[in-house]
């Protein structure tokens, strides 16, 4: 037993392909000097359109082919949010680069209009950083002022519980890295918002302009976490989503948690600074005890 788990990726297919070669390529053969590794051409459709783009981090002075390193994914991220005019949404395990937290507090006043959402989902936990996670999120909180721009949640499980409760609920962890912008631009990869993943470790994510995969993979997650028909998902705009099932379910499920009498309402719950409910750990030892 242990955490539950929510992460994302990607399958890739076509000339994309490539350029994920050429980067295990490249560190392969500055890790071992072995330029033996063997190739073939990717595959490629006429009817393949996506166009997709292969972002890293590399740190500086590490590889001999980017002694200065490379901070694309960094770049990417803050021109989309720069950029964005209806709606930013992240999930990520970490929430800590003053730089990604400025950006989007810049969208916000920036945009600030009735229909502009920010929804940001982090675990409720993040090991070795929640403090960090809880400063980022109170900053973009007081920056709102009270407008209801940006939401931060966490998402949760719920089951029948052998303690002395009847349910028990369990954070689910967020391991995800996953942007998108408008239901236009996509990032999925391996880089957390803090200075590890945007700066010092060697990180790669696909980036993909293209309106209907975007769409198509927040409808997916938000269907996930509202546990909502994905055509009620599909057929509302975000914001109204945001506004309404967002806030109503993780309301209710708060509620839920403190009584501890039944399941929860899709996984939404509000991200809390300090102390947030459940402990896979301490229901273990509950059930335990209460059963032998």
């Amino acid at each position: 037993a242990g955490p539950n788990w929510h992460d994302v990726q990607l399958r890739l297919e076509g000339e994309v392909v490539g350029d994920v070669e050429h980067n295990f390529r490249q560190r392969w053969q500055a890790a071992t000097g072995d330029r033996s590794l063997p190739h073939r051409d990717p595959a490629r459709q006429a009817d393949w359109q996506t166009p997709v783009q292969i972002v890293r981090t590399i740190p500086r002075r590490v590889y001999d082919f980017a002694p200065h390193g490379e901070f694309g994914i960094h770049h990417v991220y803050l021109r989309a949010i720069r950029q964005a005019r209806r709606l930013i949404y992240l999930e990520n395990q970490y929430l800590w680069s003053p730089e990604i937290r400025n950006a989007l507090i810049d969208a916000m006043n920036r945009q600030g209009g009735t229909t502009f959402r920010i929804v940001i989902v982090l675990p409720a936990r993040a090991i070795d950083g929640k403090g960090d996670n809880d400063q980022h999120v109170a900053a973009l909180r007081e920056a709102d002022k009270g407008r209801g721009i940006v939401s931060v949640y966490c998402p949760y499980a719920s089951g029948p519980n052998a303690g002395a409760r009847a349910f028990s609920y369990r954070p689910t962890y967020v391991h995800a890295k996953v942007g998108v912008i408008d239901d236009e631009w996509l990032l999925v990869g391996s880089a957390n918002l803090n200075d590890r993943g945007l700066i010092t470790d060697s990180e790669i994510a696909a980036v993909a302009h293209d309106p209907a995969l975007a769409r198509q993979v927040r409808i997916d997650l938000w269907t996930e976490h509202l546990a909502l028909p994905r055509e009620q998902v599909a057929g509302a705009e975000p914001h109204t989503l945001v506004d309404g099932a967002w806030a109503e379910h993780a309301a209710r499920n708060a509620k839920i948690i403190k009584r501890g009498d039944g399941p929860l309402i899709g996984a939404v719950h509000r991200y809390e600074s300090g102390r947030m409910p459940g402990s896979w750990f301490l229901d273990e030892v509950e059930a335990l005890l209460v059963e032998h």
